[in-house]
């Protein structure tokens, strides 16, 4: 069977299990931390049977690809986009997260999950990435634009 599929299935399982129990948002911060290799200890009572079950039905070399299924699924329920923002400079949060505001109508309505990120080489302004769109407003883009221009 497809590991796609069978990921799928079985984190829209968990999902759902976590929902019904009451612990939707402990098991999604707990799945965050343990994709970061920082898992909290110990395990809310939903992660601990959906793994046992996992094991039992010998699909836990599929583990990873559900628990990533998991948190795509349960940002789609809950209407989080993800955003990453890189600027030459550190800006502040609230900038940020106007800048994203203002980008993309991608994040009208829906809670942002912020990323910033510094790089110096765009010299100025900034690139946004809001789920797989690009937005590239920095410097050393138009720069380059100039120069395939002249």
């Amino acid at each position: 069977m497809d590991a796609g599929l069978i990921a799928n299935r079985y984190a829209k399982a968990l999902l759902d299990f976590t929902v019904i129990s009451g612990q939707e948002e402990e098991a999604y911060t707990q799945v965050l931390s343990i994709l970061k290799g920082t898992p909290q200890r110990p395990l809310c009572q939903s992660l601990v049977s959906f793994t046992k079950m996992v094991i039992r039905r010998k699909r836990e070399k599929y583990i990873s690809f559900i628990l990533y299924s998991y948190v795509e699924q349960y940002k789609k329920r809950n209407n989080i986009i993800d955003v990453i923002i890189t600027t030459a400079h550190p800006i502040e949060e609230a900038t940020a997260y106007r800048i994203a505001e203002f980008s993309s109508p991608e994040t009208t309505g829906k809670k942002v999950q912020l990323t910033q990120l510094v790089n110096p080489a765009i010299i100025g302004g900034y690139t946004l990435r809001i789920n797989n769109i690009l937005i590239d407003a920095s410097l050393s883009r138009q720069i380059d634009d100039l120069k395939q221009i002249l």
